[in-house]
């Protein structure tokens, strides 16, 4: 982790793993609690979020930085913030849509219930269109900007910047997710990890997306383009010590939501999984209510139960090695 200087203090250690009987004995910084939004997050993770919240305030206060954030805070506002404020009439009947299941008790929500899917809708909205005045965190400015920034990274992650060349790269995907304050939230946890782990996030987050993309291409059978704000995260819980981050929420895809579930492992990124596209109005599928109970049984695992670990899920060679910058592009398999 960073050493920190006088002005930065490296980030906060993980606590050391305890003694227990046999391992039966759950570990209370595992447990987790809602927070205001009703994300289930770890005393571990509240106290990242504080971390960050104030390392961000040091760097506002530094003229120098400033200046560095502007440029990224000017493209999101060019290129994002009114795609972003112009949905808000097609999230209204999304979730018109919603209520009227839940209002008139289709017969099927109940059974994606039983199953721990709840849909994106079940948790909220809450955008965060001025998510830009946060770009003061790496991790957030990596989310919508289109390119890095040295100075930056280096103010946050001092002599690590150089020793994770992953820190260098820009997210492929940025803009594609519509800012909401639980995607804020789970970032300013994220950015005060190890770096280690926040490589590992970054990692998994981009194949979480393109497994998205696939999967949408898979059930409708044809080509599927995601771009600026098509994945919105109403929903998370973080696993164990960072371990794995559930994450929950919709895509749209011509206009229409489909809800989600999802899964980034941060010790195994490949083994990361998407649950999509979902329509809580119809009956589950065999095929996935075998799905959601393999994702729900590597939560429990990760979690500390003792369940079996599911199947890797499929490659991905359809997804498009290196599609436009700000869209992720699948093709059905053949």
């Amino acid at each position: 982790m960073p050493r920190g200087n006088g002005n930065f203090p490296g980030f906060p250690p993980y606590p050391k793993s305890p003694n227990t009987d046999k391992g039966t004995k759950p570990w209370p910084a595992f447990q987790t609690q809602p927070d205001s939004l009703g994300n289930r997050i770890t005393p571990d993770h509240k106290n990242r979020i504080d971390f960050a919240s104030g390392r961000m305030g040091d760097l506002m206060k530094n003229m120098q930085f400033t200046g560095v954030v502007y440029p990224g805070r000017n493209h999101y506002t060019n290129f994002y913030r009114h795609d972003f404020e112009h949905r808000q009439p097609k999230f209204d009947n999304y979730f018109h849509k919603y209520n009227k299941i839940r209002l008139d008790r289709y017969p099927h929500l109940n059974l994606w219930h039983k199953h721990r899917f709840f849909g994106g809708f079940h948790y909220g909205f809450h955008p965060e269109l001025q998510i830009d005045s946060y770009f003061y965190n790496p991790v957030v400015y990596w989310f919508y900007a289109n390119k890095s920034d040295e100075p930056l990274y280096r103010g946050w992650y001092v002599t690590e910047y150089e020793a994770y060349p992953q820190l260098h790269r820009p997210f492929m995907y940025h803009g594609v997710y519509f800012p909401t304050e639980n995607l804020r939230l789970l970032l300013f946890g994220v950015s005060a990890m190890s770096v280690q782990k926040q490589v590992q996030f970054r990692d998994a987050i981009t194949l979480f997306t393109q497994r998205m993309a696939q999967a949408l291409a898979d059930k409708f059978s044809e080509k599927v383009r995601l771009s600026t704000g098509d994945i919105t995260v109403t929903h998370y819980e973080l696993l164990g010590f960072d371990d794995a981050v559930v994450l929950e929420g919709f895509v749209t895809v011509d206009d229409k939501a489909y809800d989600f579930k999802g899964l980034l492992d941060l010790k195994d990124t490949s083994s990361t999984a998407v649950i999509a596209p979902v329509s809580l109005d119809k009956k589950p599928s065999t095929e996935q209510i075998k799905t959601l109970e393999g994702l729900n049984k590597r939560i429990s695992e990760i979690q500390g139960d003792d369940s079996s670990v599911v199947a890797q899920p499929e490659n991905d060679e359809a997804v498009e090695a290196q599609p436009a910058a700000g869209e992720v592009v699948a093709e059905p398999k053949k």
